[in-house]
């Protein structure tokens, strides 16, 4: 019996032909390659056009009080709100303009 050539064996049993291996080899790991590729720039693109949202929802939002009784110096102020918001750190303060 005469070995088959490698048209031959492609046409009877395409599946064993090494050519072909390689190729899906190739085309599987490309594709694999360009669709990572494809969702990072997905994502990326998505946080650019939503960082400002996502900005606001990873930000913590200020604690603001209202203010009653007589106006306290700043150090009186600080000792006041550590006092009252134990685990916290003072980390700004404003005085009101508006307020004599």
């Amino acid at each position: 019996m005469a070995e088959e050539s490698t048209w031959q064996q492609f046409l009877r049993q395409p599946q064993s032909v090494w050519l072909r291996k390689a190729l899906f080899q190739v085309h599987l790991w490309s594709g694999i390659g360009i669709g990572i590729y494809v969702v990072l720039i997905s994502i990326s693109g998505s946080i650019l056009v939503f960082r400002n949202e996502l900005f606001e929802f990873f930000t913590a939002k200020p604690i603001v009080v209202e203010a009653t009784g007589p106006r306290l110096s700043e150090e009186a102020l600080r000792n006041r709100a550590v006092q009252a918001y134990p685990g916290y750190d003072v980390a700004q303060y404003f005085e009101n303009e508006k307020t004599p």
